[in-house]
């Protein structure tokens, strides 16, 4: 959201600006919260049944929200919805294993259209532009957001060693 802010009012990021920006979510722990997931934790008849009653928005529970593809989410979820969802109503009736997930998920979800459009100018340095820009977005949409970091710091670390 305050990317999405600074980009509105004129501000470029660039390579720098985007690193510190994903250097953040490693400090903040986000992707050892989404690793440490269960497999498919959303299909619980616990989560299921207090999830259905949050509503994230007017019209989409957490439960729906949770099920959709990232795709789908982002066009149903705003930034500004992600973040008045820790107000949401019922939110804090979830049990806390499933709220962690939840939230995990959801900033998953919502940082990926970032590192997606930010790894794709790497990756394409990576490969030294030898391939279609689009088999090079194919790639990247298939992987995760931590996959994504990787190979953004893979690519700066290659950079300052040449220096």
């Amino acid at each position: 959201m305050t990317v999405e802010r600074l980009e509105k009012r004129g501000y470029e990021l660039d390579r720098s600006d985007a690193l510190a920006v994903m250097k953040f979510f490693v400090e903040y722990g986000m992707f050892e919260k989404s690793a440490n997931l269960e497999a498919h934790w959303y299909d619980k008849k616990k989560f299921a049944s207090k999830a259905k009653y949050v509503m994230m928005n007017p019209s989409l529970s957490l439960y729906e929200l949770i099920r959709m593809r990232p795709e789908e989410a982002k066009k149903s979820f705003t930034y500004a919805d992600y973040f008045a969802c820790s107000c949401a109503n019922g939110w804090d009736k979830l049990p806390g294993e499933f709220r962690h997930a939840s939230s995990a998920n959801l900033c998953e979800i919502m940082s990926r259209g970032f590192f997606r459009r930010w790894t794709l100018e790497f990756f394409l340095e990576l490969t030294h532009l030898r391939l279609p820009i689009l088999c090079c977005e194919k790639i990247v949409n298939q992987l995760t957001n931590k996959d994504l970091l990787c190979i953004c710091l893979a690519v700066a670390n290659q950079l300052s060693s040449d220096e």
